[in-house]
Parts: structure tokens; sequence; C-alpha cells
């Protein structure tokens, strides 16, 4: 289905005069902080963390049927007391993705196009392996880089520092928080801080 300009308007308009008179576009309801809650209550609540990035906020995992059915913020959590962004919102998307990789795949070219093995984990480590080791060797451990996020990043930090080098960094500044920083101070006068 494709928009004409004219009905983009009118449906932005429409939308905007419900919001603006209280009609709840979408199902489910608005919790007191105004995030949309799908209503999709759990058999079971869990608390646990958020992993995407490296602020760990907490949240209550809600499960049905030992399904992942919605992840909220944690209000009893110290740093993040309830919040979350929307990464962290979305956890049970990127849970249940369908294209999510879950098992080592090992590239195989073939006439010119690009495809995937799976493979056991024995033979992908042994593969990473004999790689690193090769560039290692030719060039020199700090001629491999990390360019790491997240939870996992710092295992492959600590990996990294085995094989004999510290060239990693991070995208957090760019992905998150560097924006918000320079738009509070710009706003505020002065950073905001901590999630």
């Amino acid at each position: 289905m494709s928009f004409t300009r004219r009905t983009f308007i009118k449906l932005t308009a429409a939308a905007a005069a419900a919001a603006g008179v209280g009609i709840p576009l979408g199902m489910g309801a608005v919790s007191a902080n105004g995030v949309f809650d799908p209503e999709t209550e759990g058999d079971q609540v869990i608390p646990t963390f958020c992993e995407i990035c490296f602020w760990k906020c907490g949240v209550l995992a809600h499960v049905r049927d030992g399904k992942v059915t919605k992840i909220v913020g944690n209000p009893d959590h110290p740093f993040s007391n309830g919040r979350l962004c929307p990464r962290g919102t979305g956890g049970a998307g990127l849970l249940y993705d369908p294209d999510r990789i879950k098992r080592p795949l090992v590239r195989r070219e073939k006439r010119g196009t690009q495809s995937f093995e799976e493979v056991s984990w024995e033979v992908a480590l042994d593969h990473v392996a004999e790689k690193m080791t090769a560039l290692k060797e030719k060039y020199g451990p700090e001629s491999l880089a990390l360019f790491a996020h997240g939870y996992g990043g710092s295992w492959f930090k600590n990996m990294l520092r085995a094989y004999g080098t510290e060239t990693f960094g991070a995208p957090s500044n760019a992905q998150c928080r560097g924006g918000r920083e320079a738009g509070f101070e710009l706003t505020f006068g002065s950073p905001v801080g901590s999630p």
C-alpha cells in the first residue's frame, strides 16, 4: 500500500488530534511514566538486567509458558529506577527475531557469492584461533582491534589483553550517550549523568 502526501498529512493530523483529546492509539494502555504497555502479563515475573549496553539497567521479564512476553523496567533497580530505553524494552523482539544467529556460522564463498555453513563450536573456535594466530605472527597482536558494546564485550576485551593488545573501542558515545549528553548540556547547562 502506498500513501500520497495528502493521505500522510490527513493521518498525521488525525493522530495528533486523537492524542490531543486523549484517545489511545493502538492496543494496550499507557503506564504512569508514559511507556506503552502491551498488556502481556506473564505467569512469572523474573528480575534480571538488560545487557544490550554497558548500563545494565534492571528489568522485569514477564514469562508465560516459558516464553518472554514483555520486558519492563524494574522500579527497584538503584540506577535505572524502572526506566528503560527503546532498545531495552525491545529485548523480547531481539530474543525471538527469526534472523537471530543461534549457532556458529563459517562463511563459505561459492562462485562469487557468500554463503554461511553451520558448524560446531569446536570447529568455529578452531577457525578463529587459526586466523588470530596467523594475524599475530604476520602483523603483531596490535593489528587486531575490537569494536564492542555491552556486557558481552568485556569478555572479548579480556581475550584481547591475553592475546597481547589493547586496541579496542566502543560505539557507546555515538550510539546513545553522546547525543543525549550534548543535547542535555546545551539545553540545561550541565551533563545528564547516569542512565
